[in-house]
C-alpha cells in the first residue's frame, strides 16, 4: 500500500476545512486553525491521517484506523520535529488522549503527566526535571512558600495588592510569570517591571513560568479565552503538573488566587485549580479583589482605559514601574498597538 504526506497551505481556507472535517467526523477532535503546519496522508486522493504543529507543541493527530500499524504517526512525528528543528525549536510537545499515549512514547517521548483527561509527553533538549532542578539552584531550599501565578497584561495595583495580601500569609513567596507571548505586553517587558516594583522585597522571588505553568504545551484553552468542555482537562493537568514537580522541588506549601467575578474564564479556571490542588494536599487562599472607585482593578480595564486614551485614569491603577515603563518608546509603542486593536 503506498502513501504520500503533503505540507497543507495553513492559510487557504479550503484545506483546513477538509482536515477540521476529517478530524471531528472520523475522531470528535476539533481542528484550532492555530497550526504552524500541517501535515496531510493520502491514499491516493483519500486523506487518511493528519497531524499538525503550533511552535513545539504537536496535535491534532488523526489516523483512520484501518491505516494503523504501518506507522503512519511515526512518519508524521518524524516529520513534524525535523520542521520544527528548521525552526530553532529543539524541544517538542504532545498532548493527546491517555489511551494514546503508548503510541507516542514509542517514538521517544516521555510523560509528563497523565490524568483520566489527557496525557502530556515532551521529547528533545530538555525536560521538566532540569528546568525545576534550576529553579531549585535559583530560590535555593526554604519553607512556608506560597506561590502566585500571574500574566500582568500589565501589572496593575491589583497584582501588588495581592502580592502584599499573600506575602502576610507566608515566608517566602514565589511569582511564577506567564511566559507564553500571547498578550499585548510581551513576556520580556511583564517580567521586567514585576521585578522592577518588587526590587524592595528579599521574600519574594519572581520566575519565569517557563512551558509548563499555563503555555500553550499544558493550558491552550486559556490563551483562547474560550468557554468550554476542554477547561477541566486542561486546568487539571496544569495543576497536576503543578503538584507533581513544581510544589516538592521548591517547598511550596500554599498557592494564592485572586479573586474573579469578571472573567468567566479565569472564574472556572480558578474553581477547578483549587478543587485539584487541595486535593492533592496543596493549600488554596483566594484573595478579593482590589477595588478603585467602586469598580475591581484589572489588566483589561487598563488597557481600556489606554485603548482610549484616558491616560489619567489608567495611571491611576499602576504601581510605580508600570507608569515608568509606559513612558518609555517600548510602553508607548504598545500603547499604539492596544489603540490600533
Amino acid at each position: 500500500m503506498e502513501y504520500h504526506t503533503e505540507r497543507i497551505n495553513t492559510g487557504r481556507k479550503r484545506a483546513t476545512d477538509e482536515i477540521a472535517v476529517f478530524l471531528m467526523e472520523n475522531f470528535g477532535l476539533r481542528y484550532g486553525y492555530d497550526a504552524d503546519t500541517t501535515l496531510a496522508v493520502r491514499d491516493g486522493d483519500k486523506l487518511i491521517a493528519t497531524a499538525s504543529r503550533t511552535r513545539g507543541v504537536f496535535k491534532y493527530f488523526g489516523i483512520l484506523p484501518e491505516y494503523t500499524g504501518l506507522n503512519i504517526s511515526g512518519k508524521l512525528i518524524d516529520d513534524l520535529m525535523e520542521d520544527a528543528f528548521s525552526k530553532g525549536i529543539y524541544h517538542y510537545f504532545i498532548f493527546t488522549s491517555p489511551d494514546k499515549k503508548s503510541l507516542f512514547e514509542g517514538s521517544g517521548f516521555k510523560e509528563v503527566f497523565t490524568n483520566q483527561y489527557a496525557s502530556l509527553l515532551e521529547k528533545g533538549s530538555t525536560d521538566i526535571h532540569k528546568y525545576t532542578e534550576n529553579l531549585k539552584v535559583i530560590v535555593g531550599e526554604g519553607k512556608d512558600r506560597g506561590a502566585i501565578v500571574m500574566n500582568l497584561n500589565p501589572m496593575t495595583l491589583g497584582h501588588l495588592y495581592l502580592i502584599e495580601e499573600a506575602r502576610k500569609q507566608c515566608s517566602e513567596l514565589i511569582i511564577f510569570v506567564v511566559e507564553e507571548d500571547e498578550s499585548v505586553f510581551p513576556f520580556a517587558d511583564r517580567i521586567a517591571i514585576i521585578r522592577q516594583q518588587l526590587m524592595k522585597y528579599p521574600d519574594v522571588k519572581v520566575l519565569p513560568g517557563g512551558e509548563y505553568i499555563i503555555s500553550k504545551a499544558t493550558f491552550p484553552t486559556y490563551f483562547l479565552k474560550k468557554v468550554d468542555d476542554d477547561i477541566t482537562a486542561y486546568t487539571s493537568l496544569d495543576a497536576g503538573i503543578f503538584l507533581k514537580y513544581f510544589v516538592p522541588a521548591l517547598g511550596i506549601t500554599k498557592r494564592f488566587l485572586g479573586e474573579e467575578p469578571l472573567d468567566k474564564m479565569t472564574y472556572l479556571y480558578n474553581g477547578t485549580l483549587k478543587e485539584v490542588l487541595e486535593e492533592g494536599g496543596l493549600e488554596v487562599k483566594i484573595i478579593k479583589r482590589l477595588e478603585k472607585d467602586g469598580k475591581i482593578v484589572s489588566a483589561s480595564r487598563v488597557r481600556q482605559y489606554l485603548r482610549d486614551g484616558n491616560y489619567y485614569e489608567a495611571f491611576k491603577l499602576l504601581p510605580e514601574a508600570t507608569r515608568e515603563f509606559l513612558k518609555t518608546p517600548e510602553g508607548e509603542r504598545i500603547i499604539r498597538k492596544i489603540q490600533e486593536e
